[in-house]
Order: C-alpha cells, then sequence, then structure tokens
C-alpha cells in the first residue's frame, strides 16, 4: 500500500517530467506546481534532467556605439534613453568593458563669497542653511573646505537670552519664543549672571529690567550705605 507522500511524490515527478518535456524553465515549473525552486532543482536532479536556462534577448546596440557615447560624457541614464534600454543593462555591459561613468554634480546654490558673508554677519550653520537653502552637511563641509568658523549655536542662545530678558520676557515667555526648554533658559541665565524675579526689597528699590543681579545688588549697597550716612547725620543735630 503506497503512503499519502509516494502519491504526492509520483504526481510532483510526473508534472515536473511534463514542464521539461514544454520546455518551461526552473522557475516557470516551480510556479506553476506551487514549489520552491530549491524543491524544483531537487526532484529534477533526481530524475536526471536539466531545466533549459532563459535565453535572454539579444543587444539593439554594438559595443562600439555605447563606447562612443561613453566618451562624449553621456550618463547611463541618458545613453539608456538614446538606446531604448534599462539603465541597468547599460551598467552592465559597461562594467564589462571596464568603463566608468561620473555622475554629473548638482549645481550649487551659493557661492564662497555668499557663505563667507554670512559668517561675517554672525550667523549659525543652522541659520546659514536655512537663509541659503541647503542641508546643515552641505554648510558644514563647505565651512570646512573654506576654513570658516562660525558662531556656535550657544552662543546665540546666551545672546538671545541677554537680549530678551532686557526688553522685560519672562522665564516661560522666553523659552518659548526662542524654542528651548525652560530648564536651558534658567542655566544659560544663571551663567550670565541674571535673574527673572522682579521684587521690591525692604528699602523700596526695584530691580530694573535692564540690570544684572550683580548691578542691582552694588546699587542697593550705595543706596543703604547712603541712608545709613543720612540716619547718622540726623541724629547728631
Amino acid at each position: 500500500m503506497t503512503s499519502r507522500y509516494d502519491k504526492y511524490q509520483q504526481e510532483l515527478d510526473k508534472n515536473i517530467l511534463e514542464c521539461h518535456e514544454k520546455g518551461m524553465t526552473l522557475k516557470a515549473t516551480a510556479q506553476k506546481l506551487h514549489v520552491s525552486k530549491n524543491t524544483g532543482w531537487y526532484h529534477a536532479k533526481r530524475l536526471g534532467i536539466s531545466f533549459r536556462k532563459k535565453k535572454y534577448p539579444p543587444r539593439d546596440f554594438t559595443r562600439k556605439e555605447l563606447r562612443f557615447l561613453h566618451s562624449l560624457g553621456l550618463t547611463k541614464k541618458e545613453i539608456a534613453n538614446m538606446l531604448g534600454v534599462n539603465e541597468k543593462t547599460i551598467y552592465t555591459h559597461a562594467k564589462r568593458m571596464n568603463l566608468t561613468f561620473i555622475d554629473r554634480i548638482q549645481k550649487r546654490k551659493f557661492t564662497d563669497k555668499q557663505l563667507e558673508d554670512l559668517q561675517k554677519l554672525g550667523f549659525t550653520i543652522r541659520q546659514a542653511s536655512q537663509k541659503l537653502g541647503v542641508s546643515i552637511s552641505t554648510v558644514e563641509h563647505y565651512k570646512k573646505l573654506l576654513n570658516l568658523k562660525f558662531r556656535s549655536e550657544f552662543e546665540y542662545t546666551m545672546e538671545q537670552v541677554r537680549k530678551l530678558h532686557r526688553d522685560g520676557y519672562t522665564l516661560k515667555k522666553l523659552a518659548d519664543k526662542i524654542g528651548v526648554h525652560h530648564t536651558t533658559v534658567s542655566r544659560i541665565a544663571k551663567r550670565l549672571g541674571i535673574s527673572f524675579r522682579r521684587y521690591t526689597n525692604s528699602l523700596g528699590l526695584q530691580r530694573s529690567k535692564y540690570e544684572t543681579v550683580k548691578e542691582y545688588r552694588r546699587r542697593y549697597k550705595r543706596e543703604w550705605q547712603r541712608r545709613k550716612k543720612f540716619l547718622e547725620k540726623s541724629e547728631e543735630n
């Protein structure tokens, strides 16, 4: 009594032999019988048969034509459009003929002078890239070639914090204005020696938005000494 596997194998062998007689390729046979190519190859080898290889259509151009078009400095895409073939076909035959293609470099959107002017104006790399309409990596590449030194983002942020603090911005509004977290603004303000607290002390002095903490403390000390001397003179009289 034959098992199910033996019946399946006999039927598969029969179908493989029929496909082989029709001149089908291994890939087409595997797709028709719903098996993998490795399975089809294994049973074909066991049956002692070999499938024909796929015949590629002949070239529509000669090597002489390809070499001539390559000498004109054309790219792979331009040659493929002229000959009416795929770009990969041109690449394959050019590789066999030891021909190399150099893709055309995209035209730059800015000049060296424009980049140098932005650097002199105090732009950061991010601001320069937005101004020129290119990526940050492009600006960094030409910055190294021209040996330019742009202002860092941290220096620009410190300047913005100092300027907006004098304009009377609070900590949260300033952070939203320059697009950073409020803790970052707090650390920068601590380094700059400025505070966002607006208060009045016992002498009735209020810190101006245009002076730093150190300047306010000096003014407070001078006022306290002035009032102390005034009280001492009034007691003597």
